[in-house]
């Protein structure tokens, strides 16, 4: 199946790279649309397929993928009108806030819509991907686009309503997960360790800690437990951390970017 992403910023690159890394999405199957020919020679430099020929790009795929800023939605797909051939296209958005019925409503009546969350592990194939269908959706359509985004990490299907929590949870989780393997290398410093040798512990420390969850399908708690012993270092490590608002602070900024993803795409704008 031809895909074209519409968009070349970090999710498109992402998106593009790892379709094309997996296999299943030939080269020549993929068109990137980016803004200018300028960034279209860059892109195709990088042994990708790119054009800013918007007609070209929207004409090229069976499955376009929407992958622009909010406040661009509207104007792109007013600009792809005339280019739709909605009787054998079907939709992708990852536009964070646009529903489905708000997508629907600006594109041909009947047209096949996924919203989809990824995150940008999609370049190592470990994102975290939450998506929901439109009720147009075909058995085809949605066995493809499950098969194209389990390529490249872990898919789940949700009720439409929790994909904001989605995005704050994996999308922007992804920045808080890197965040807290910053702060712990920043602790791995001041207790004796080169900055780039504590990165590269905290990291591996991280990925191992969620594989134990996944491969495991454990509670964090019970593999807490299992490093935890009486009057032990770890005990007190948790604690000052807890002390300090690690559980809350985490739990804050979660419910925040939610907040934040309902907001960002006016539909009246």
């Amino acid at each position: 199946m031809k895909v074209s992403i519409i968009g070349a910023g970090t999710m498109g690159q992402a998106m593009a790279l790892g379709f094309l890394d997996s296999g299943l999405v030939a080269t020549e199957d993929l068109l990137l649309g980016c803004r200018s020919s300028s960034r279209s020679l860059e892109l195709s430099d990088r042994g990708l397929n790119a054009t800013c020929d918007l007609g070209k790009l929207t004409k090229h795929g069976r499955l376009l993928i929407i992958a622009v800023k909010p406040q661009d939605l509207k104007e792109l797909l007013s600009a792809m009108a005339t280019h739709f051939d909605g009787s054998s296209q079907a939709v992708v958005s990852i536009v964070a806030g646009a529903t489905i019925a708000e997508l629907s409503s600006l594109l041909p009546a009947g047209m096949p819509i996924f919203r989809v969350v990824p995150n940008t592990a999609m370049v190592v194939r470990e994102s975290m991907t939450c998506m929901a269908a439109g009720a147009n959706v075909s058995k085809e359509y949605r066995d493809f686009v499950t098969k194209l985004f389990a390529t490249v990490g872990r898919v789940e299907f949700l009720r439409e309503d929790l994909l904001e929590g989605a995005t704050a949870l994996c999308a922007c989780g992804i920045a808080f997960f890197m965040r807290a393997i910053r702060a712990a290398s920043q602790g791995g410093v001041e207790v004796g360790f080169h900055a780039q040798q504590a990165i590269e512990m905290a990291a591996q420390t991280a990925l191992g800690a969620g594989q134990l969850i996944v491969a495991n399908k454990a509670h964090p708690e019970g593999e807490v437990d299992n490093v935890t012993t009486p009057q032990g270092c770890t005990i007190v490590g948790l604690n000052r951390m807890e002390h300090n608002g690690f559980s809350s602070a985490f739990i804050k900024g979660i419910v925040g970017s939610r907040d934040k993803a309902k907001q960002l795409f006016d539909p009246a704008s």
